[in-house]
C-alpha cells in the first residue's frame, strides 16, 4: 500500500475553492466524496487503522480512526474504532 493521498488534479482544485466546498458540503456530501476518495481506498485506511489498534499502538489507531470518522461520519466501524482505541490509550497509559 502507498503512503499518503494522491489527489487528482481535479480534487485539489476542489478544495482550494471555498465557495465550492460550503455548497457541497450544504448538499450533505461527505469530505470522502468530494475529496473523491475511493471506497477501495478508505477501506484500506480501515485496514491499516484496526492493524494499529491490534498490534497496540492505540494513539496512533485514535489518530486514524478519527481520520476515517472526518471523511465519512456516517461509518459506524470507524466510531467504534475510535471508542476502542481511545478507552484502550487510556488503560495502556494506566499500566505503565
Amino acid at each position: 500500500m502507498k503512503n499518503g493521498l494522491n489527489f487528482s488534479v481535479e480534487a485539489k482544485a476542489k478544495l482550494k475553492d471555498k465557495y465550492f466546498l460550503r455548497v457541497e458540503l450544504a448538499k450533505d456530501r461527505s469530505p470522502q466524496a468530494i475529496m473523491e476518495i475511493s471506497d477501495e481506498s478508505m477501506s484500506h485506511f480501515y485496514k491499516a487503522a484496526r492493524h494499529l489498534f491490534e498490534s497496540h499502538h492505540y494513539v496512533e489507531a485514535a489518530d486514524a480512526f478519527l481520520f476515517l470518522i472526518l471523511m465519512n461520519a456516517g461509518n459506524h466501524d470507524y466510531w467504534l474504532g475510535l471508542g476502542m482505541s481511545t478507552q484502550m490509550a487510556r488503560s495502556w497509559v494506566g499500566k505503565r
